[in-house]
């Protein structure tokens, strides 16, 4: 038969898992889409340069990323986290 390369074996194994925990396929194109437009929100945002000249294609979100400082961050990162682990 024909062999598979890693990422069609890596991608098969992930549809297994998925199908087994009850999810649905992962749909790798949109979830690369969503990244690259994330990328061109976090270039312009954090960086102050256009993704486009990284051949970046996806337009940025219209909403602008704030950021926070460490603490705030941490502190929202605790609180999410003890809301989903129930604590």
């Amino acid at each position: 038969g024909a062999t598979m390369s890693f990422a069609e074996t890596e991608e098969r194994r992930l549809a297994v898992i998925a199908g087994a925990l009850g999810f649905p396929p992962i749909d790798y194109a949109a979830v690369r889409g969503a990244d690259l437009t994330l990328l061109a929100t976090e270039a312009r945002d954090l960086l102050a340069i256009d993704a486009g000249t990284w051949g970046v294609v996806e337009p940025p979100l219209a909403e602008a990323i704030t950021p926070w400082p460490w603490q705030e961050a941490e502190r929202q990162f605790v609180a999410r986290f003890q809301e989903l682990s129930g604590r």
